[in-house]
This record gives structure tokens, sequence and C-alpha cells, in this order.
């Protein structure tokens, strides 16, 4: 064990996680991990893996090697969750389920979103970011600071998703803030004393109790008048089940009330958290790297290539949330993970190891992002990727074109989540 490796035991790294200036800027530390110890026992119990080689290995061996919590071990080891309706939505959803149930309700997923595709969505994404981008023009050009997350970033995730979805639009703003609030209060806080989980579940559970409402009423209305959304897709698996999938792909998809329940909140999740942090990095990408603009004048591929950079370089993710349980003893280095611990991957690391990226802290567009991991991989791979992508295309170029001029007006106001570098405030100015 080096000095430094010593040192780094000493330090509760969760903790220094949750500090502001670190909140800010988590690399330093992250790199400090990623040289010294890439498989750090944290004080939360689980092993952050912080090497490219590690975090790849993991990924593609979850489903065999690493399987989500089991539903029987959470039940018996935190009794409250079981109590608690927001946290069983949580545990129905399909982030936390196993083979084969996971190959189920993704392939239900998979199938339903091709319904309605990203190719005919990307009209109804120019007409709201055109609109969301006149509405800023004035106060803009008035010298007023505004808020680009809540005025640009976040709407058009929104409206977009709930297009998708089948959500009319007079829900959408309501139904983002009702599930925001049951997300967040299921994620690890960077200040704990906001509000304790007793609290924070209490809120939670009558928001989901509103939720489960309105979704249900929404499911009734879609099986007397179905449409081309995917919610009708979805209930039609719920009440008859489909036998068309891939040979890879478990034949029956029939989702029940509470796995169709929480498809709704993790795809929402997935859907509109996921695009609105791709358009609120790349935006501050934009602000900050002057000489890189040119990118954002040229072709989709370009204006894609500066999106998936800002995401490699800067990311919404500092590790993942949920905990990846080894099945058997695994070895990472100098550390064996025993079978039973859960580990938790650091893609922020990851995507700044120099080992695969090549002066990593750098900005540039131009480099190869095929080895990324910033939309995850194999069966944890983000399955909203590709609308965020397309959604990021269309806003970094045209909030670019109407303001060629945009400035940082401050620093971001960050989400309390300590596993997050998702945004609630952006601010910005014209540059004068």
């Amino acid at each position: 064990m080096t000095d430094r490796t010593a040192v780094l035991d000493t330090v509760d790294v969760l903790a220094r996680l949750a500090e502001p200036e670190v909140r800010r800027d988590p690399y330093p530390l992250l790199r400090q991990l990623r040289e010294n110890d890439p498989c750090h026992l944290t004080s939360g119990g689980f092993y952050l893996l912080t090497r490219h080689a590690d975090v790849m290995w993991t990924y593609e061996h979850t489903g065999e090697v690493f399987l989500g919590p089991d539903r029987e071990q959470l039940a018996s080891q935190y009794p409250e969750a079981e109590r608690h309706q927001a946290q069983r939505l949580f545990l129905n959803s399909l982030a936390m389920k196993n083979p084969p149930e996971h190959g189920r309700l993704r392939g239900a997923v998979t199938r339903a979103m091709s319904v309605r595709g990203v190719e005919g969505l990307l009209p109804h994404i120019g007409r709201v970011c055109d609109r969301l981008l006149a509405e800023i023009a004035e106060p803009l050009h008035e010298g007023a600071v505004v808020d680009v997350h809540n005025r640009l970033s976040l709407p058009l995730s929104t409206s977009v998703f709930a297009e998708l979805l089948g959500v009319p639009p007079a829900d959408a703003g309501w139904l983002a803030g009702l599930i925001a609030d049951i997300y967040t209060a299921t994620m690890p806080m960077a200040d704990e004393r906001v509000a304790s989980y007793a609290e924070r579940f209490a809120a939670a559970d009558a928001r989901t109790t509103e939720l489960s409402g309105y979704f249900q009423d929404l499911f009734d209305r879609r099986r007397r008048a179905p449409g081309d959304d995917l919610v009708s897709v979805l209930v039609a698996w719920h009440d008859e089940g489909d036998e068309q999938l891939d040979d890879e792909q478990p034949d029956d998809v029939q989702l029940d009330d509470d796995e169709l329940t929480a498809m709704m909140w993790i795809l929402w999740i997935a859907g509109v958290e996921t695009a609105a942090a791709g358009i609120d990095h790349g935006i501050r990408a934009a602000l900050q790297h002057h000489d890189q603009l040119r990118w954002l004048r040229g072709t989709p591929e370009e204006v894609g290539a500066f999106g998936e950079e800002a995401l490699r370089l800067y990311g919404s993710s500092v590790f993942a949330g949920i905990r990846r349980i080894a099945t058997r003893d695994v070895r990472f280095g100098d550390t064996v993970v025993p079978a039973g611990s859960s580990v938790s991957p650091s893609s922020a690391a990851a995507n700044r190891d120099p080992a695969v990226f090549p002066d990593p802290d750098r900005f540039d567009p131009s480099r190869s992002h095929r080895s990324a991991l910033t939309w995850g991989y194999g069966m944890r791979h983000c399955f909203g990727a590709p609308l965020a992508r397309a959604e990021m295309r269309v806003a970094l170029s045209r909030c670019h074109a109407a303001f060629p001029d945009l400035a940082a007006a401050g620093e971001p106001t960050w989400h309390d989540g300590v596993a997050t570098r998702l945004m609630r405030r952006l601010p910005a100015r014209l540059d004068r």
C-alpha cells in the first residue's frame, strides 16, 4: 500500500463528494482515486470503481457476475423501504431488475419506443425548441440573466417526452415536478441534513399516490381510445401480452399494474432528466470553450460530437446510484471484492482515464467517443440515449445560431443528489 493510498483510506470520499467545492469540480478527487485506490471501499459500504477497464468489465458482466439487489434481501435488510410506496415504485422499475425479468421489460420498452421513433419526433423537437428560444430572446436582448435549464433544457425535454408518451401537454409540467420529487427522495443526498430519510419518503409517498392515480386514469383513457403513443402500446401489452420479440428475449412481455406504473416513472426519468442534463452540459461547454464553437455551426454529426465530448468531460453522473452485487469474489487490481459486496462504477472517472483518452482533461470534440461510457453499456445502456442525443443536437445548434454571444452569468446550481451532476439552474446572459 502506498502512502497516498493510506491517506485515501482515512478520507470519507462520499463526504468529500458532498462538499460544495468538490460538487463544483469532483474530477481531481476522482483522478486521485483512479491513480491510487481505483477500487475504493466507501463509508457507504460499497466499492467505487474509477478505472475505465474496471468500469467496462463491470458493465460487460452485469446480469451474470453482478446483479441488482435482490428484492427479498432488501426487504429483510431495509424493512422501511417496503413500507414506502415511493421505494416500492423504484424497486419495481426496470433499473432494479435482473435477467430474465430485465430482458422481458426492456424488450417491451424497446418495441414500444420504436412505434414513435426519434426521426418522427424531430419536427416536434424543432418546433418546441424554436418557441422556447423565442420566449427568452427579449429578456436576453434587454440584458437580463436567463436560467437556461428552466427556460430551455427542462421544458424542451419535458414537452418532447410527453409527446412520445402520450401525456397531454397541459399535464406535462405538473407531472415533471411530481416525478422529480419522487426521484429526489430515492437518491443519496449531498447533505442528509436537508431532510431525513423518513421526511423525504413521507412526502414522496404522497406524491407517488398522486402519480399512480394519474397514470391509472391515463391507462384507462388509452384503453378506451388508443393512440399512436408509447402509453397505448404498453397498455396493450399490459392487457394482452406480445409474443413477437426476438429469440433472445422472453416471449411474454405482459406487464402487471405495478410494473406498468413503475415503467412510466423510470421512462420519464430516463427520457426527461437524461435529455435535459445533456442539453445543460452541452450549453455550459459552449459557454466555456469559445474556441470550439465552430462545431455548433457544422453538420448534425459535428454538433453531436460537441455534445458527446461535453458529456464525456463533464457528464451528468458521478457514480451509479444503483449498486450491483457481486455473485462471486472479483479482483480489481490489488483489491478483491468479496461475493455479496456491492460495487458502483464511476463513468465520470472512467471517461477521463488517460489509458483510454489521451490528454483526457482537454475538451476536444474531434476525439473518438466510441469508448466513452456516458450512456452506460450492455444491458445497462441508457434506452433514452437516441432521443437525448437528438434533442441535444437540435438545442445546441439552434441556441448557438440564435444567441452566438451567449455567456455564463454565474455558476450552475446543482441537484442535491451526491451521485449526480444534474443542474437545477444554469444562468446565462448575452455578452455585450
